[in-house]
Protein backbone atom coordinates (compact mmCIF):
# COMPACT_ATOMS: atom_id res chain seq x y z
CA UNK A 1 0.00 0.00 0.00
CA UNK A 2 2.79 2.80 0.71
CA UNK A 3 4.17 1.86 -2.60
CA UNK A 4 0.81 2.41 -4.38
CA UNK A 5 0.64 5.89 -2.53
CA UNK A 6 4.31 6.68 -3.56
CA UNK A 7 3.76 5.30 -6.87
CA UNK A 8 0.53 7.81 -7.08
CA UNK A 9 2.69 10.87 -5.92
CA UNK A 10 4.89 10.86 -8.43
CA UNK A 11 2.32 9.89 -11.43
CA UNK A 12 0.63 12.88 -10.31
CA UNK A 13 3.84 15.17 -10.21
CA UNK A 14 4.89 13.65 -13.32
CA UNK A 15 1.59 15.48 -14.67
CA UNK A 16 1.66 18.84 -12.46
CA UNK A 17 4.42 19.45 -10.06
CA UNK A 18 2.08 21.85 -8.07
CA UNK A 19 -0.22 18.93 -7.15
CA UNK A 20 1.39 17.96 -3.81
CA UNK A 21 -0.49 20.33 -1.80
CA UNK A 22 -3.53 19.05 -1.99
CA UNK A 23 -2.66 15.42 -1.41
CA UNK A 24 -1.94 16.14 2.06
CA UNK A 25 -5.00 13.63 2.94
CA UNK A 26 -2.55 11.38 1.72
CA UNK A 27 0.21 11.72 4.55
CA UNK A 28 -2.14 10.40 6.77
CA UNK A 29 -2.62 7.50 5.01
CA UNK A 30 0.56 6.60 4.67
CA UNK A 31 1.43 6.99 8.38
CA UNK A 32 -1.85 4.69 9.28
CA UNK A 33 -0.01 1.97 6.77
CA UNK A 34 3.51 2.02 8.32
CA UNK A 35 1.82 1.76 11.64
CA UNK A 36 3.11 5.53 12.78
CA UNK A 37 0.72 7.15 15.94
CA UNK A 38 -1.55 9.78 14.80
CA UNK A 39 0.45 12.69 16.92
CA UNK A 40 1.47 15.60 13.99
CA UNK A 41 4.10 14.71 11.00
CA UNK A 42 5.94 16.52 9.09
CA UNK A 43 5.10 17.36 5.46
CA UNK A 44 5.64 14.66 3.12
CA UNK A 45 7.63 16.88 0.76
CA UNK A 46 9.79 17.82 2.96
CA UNK A 47 10.57 14.47 3.43
CA UNK A 48 10.14 13.32 -0.20
CA UNK A 49 11.99 14.67 -3.08
CA UNK A 50 11.37 12.82 -6.75
CA UNK A 51 13.49 13.43 -9.51
CA UNK A 52 12.00 11.48 -12.42
CA UNK A 53 12.07 8.07 -13.41
CA UNK A 54 9.77 5.30 -13.06
CA UNK A 55 8.69 3.99 -10.03
CA UNK A 56 10.12 0.44 -9.08
CA UNK A 57 10.04 -0.35 -5.50
CA UNK A 58 12.87 -2.45 -4.30
CA UNK A 59 14.38 -3.55 -0.73
CA UNK A 60 10.62 -2.85 0.52
CA UNK A 61 11.65 -4.16 4.27
CA UNK A 62 14.49 -1.36 4.19
CA UNK A 63 12.67 0.77 2.84
CA UNK A 64 9.67 0.40 5.14
CA UNK A 65 12.53 0.09 7.96
CA UNK A 66 13.95 3.55 7.09
CA UNK A 67 10.15 5.35 6.56
CA UNK A 68 9.68 4.61 9.99
CA UNK A 69 13.00 5.71 11.60
CA UNK A 70 12.52 8.82 9.02
CA UNK A 71 9.03 10.08 10.57
CA UNK A 72 9.67 8.80 13.90
CA UNK A 73 12.64 10.95 13.79
CA UNK A 74 14.98 8.63 15.09
CA UNK A 75 18.67 7.42 14.01
CA UNK A 76 19.92 4.55 12.55
CA UNK A 77 22.89 2.11 11.90
CA UNK A 78 22.78 0.90 8.62
CA UNK A 79 25.45 -1.43 6.74
CA UNK A 80 26.15 -0.28 3.32
CA UNK A 81 27.81 -2.64 0.83
CA UNK A 82 29.44 0.28 -1.08
CA UNK A 83 33.46 -0.19 -1.37
CA UNK A 84 34.97 2.22 0.90
CA UNK A 85 32.07 3.76 2.59
CA UNK A 86 31.78 3.60 6.53
CA UNK A 87 28.87 2.32 7.91
CA UNK A 88 27.98 3.54 11.10
CA UNK A 89 24.85 5.50 12.30
CA UNK A 90 22.85 8.25 10.41
CA UNK A 91 20.44 10.85 10.58
CA UNK A 92 18.00 10.18 7.77
CA UNK A 93 17.01 13.73 6.14
CA UNK A 94 14.70 12.50 3.37
CA UNK A 95 14.39 9.46 0.53
CA UNK A 96 14.82 10.65 -3.28
CA UNK A 97 13.65 8.71 -6.05
CA UNK A 98 16.11 9.14 -8.59
CA UNK A 99 16.67 7.89 -12.35
CA UNK A 100 18.84 4.86 -11.18
CA UNK A 101 15.80 4.40 -8.26
CA UNK A 102 15.54 4.95 -4.31
CA UNK A 103 18.01 6.91 -2.26
CA UNK A 104 18.60 8.28 0.99
CA UNK A 105 19.77 11.21 2.14
CA UNK A 106 21.27 11.17 5.87
CA UNK A 107 23.48 12.66 7.78
CA UNK A 108 26.42 10.66 8.71
CA UNK A 109 27.76 11.02 11.93
CA UNK A 110 30.90 10.22 11.34
CA UNK A 111 31.59 12.45 8.54
CA UNK A 112 29.11 15.26 9.69
CA UNK A 113 28.13 15.80 6.23
CA UNK A 114 24.87 14.31 4.28
CA UNK A 115 25.31 11.25 2.32
CA UNK A 116 23.20 9.90 -0.44
CA UNK A 117 22.87 6.43 0.09
CA UNK A 118 20.93 3.81 -3.00
CA UNK A 119 18.78 1.49 -0.95
CA UNK A 120 19.71 -1.14 -2.49
CA UNK A 121 23.13 -1.17 -1.46
CA UNK A 122 22.09 -1.05 2.49
CA UNK A 123 22.47 -4.41 3.77
CA UNK A 124 20.87 -4.64 7.41
CA UNK A 125 19.17 -1.27 9.36
CA UNK A 126 18.59 -1.10 12.70
CA UNK A 127 16.97 1.77 14.53
CA UNK A 128 18.52 3.76 17.00
CA UNK A 129 16.12 5.36 20.05
CA UNK A 130 17.99 8.33 19.70
CA UNK A 131 16.60 11.67 18.03
CA UNK A 132 17.85 11.95 14.36
CA UNK A 133 20.02 15.14 13.87
CA UNK A 134 18.28 17.46 10.86
CA UNK A 135 20.62 19.53 8.36
CA UNK A 136 19.10 22.79 7.58
CA UNK A 137 19.51 23.85 3.86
Amino acid sequence: QAAAILTLLNACLAIDPGILSSLRPLRSLFKQIVGLPRDPMPAVEDKLAFELGDFRMAHRKTFEALSRALYQEKRVELRVDIKGFPSGRFSPQRFVLTTHGWVLDAMSHRKREIVRIPIVAIESVRVVDVAAEYVVN
